[in-house]
């Protein structure tokens, strides 16, 4: 993999992950793909399989019920396609830890964050 490429990949994760924590709207529709969809067992109190489409977590980051916490984030792994990616992302704030399988496409020379499958755990 060629490293402009990984640091592209990087970058667009990163921006994703910050636009979050920072509630920016702006970095978020630069960053996340059309097709764009959140994963997650779990939607706080409830249970089970929650599917989230692009317009749904931008609104949930703006109503400040996703994001809006600064988190460290360490990249776990990185694997690369000619136009596919996958990270497997670890995310810390303050109470909370996320484990996070991001997958990112490549279009007109541009990656962008197409689907996140978060694990989410309330430290002890």
């Amino acid at each position: 993999m060629k490293t402009e490429t990984k640091n592209e990949i990087v970058k667009a994760i990163t921006e994703f992950i910050e636009g979050a924590d920072e509630s920016n709207l702006e970095r978020l529709d630069t960053v996340l793909h059309s097709a764009f969809r959140n994963v997650q067992y779990g939607f706080f109190e409830q249970t089970g399989v929650f599917t989230i489409n692009r317009a749904k977590y931008i609104a949930l980051v703006g109503e400040k019920k996703f994001g809006g916490v600064e988190r460290t984030m360490d990249l776990l792994s990185l694997e690369v396609l000619p136009n596919i990616a996958m990270a497997t992302v670890k995310l810390e704030s303050v109470q909370l830890t996320f484990h996070s399988f991001i997958s990112l496409v490549c279009e007109d020379g541009v990656w962008k964050v197409i689907e996140n499958f978060p694990h989410v755990t309330l430290k002890s």
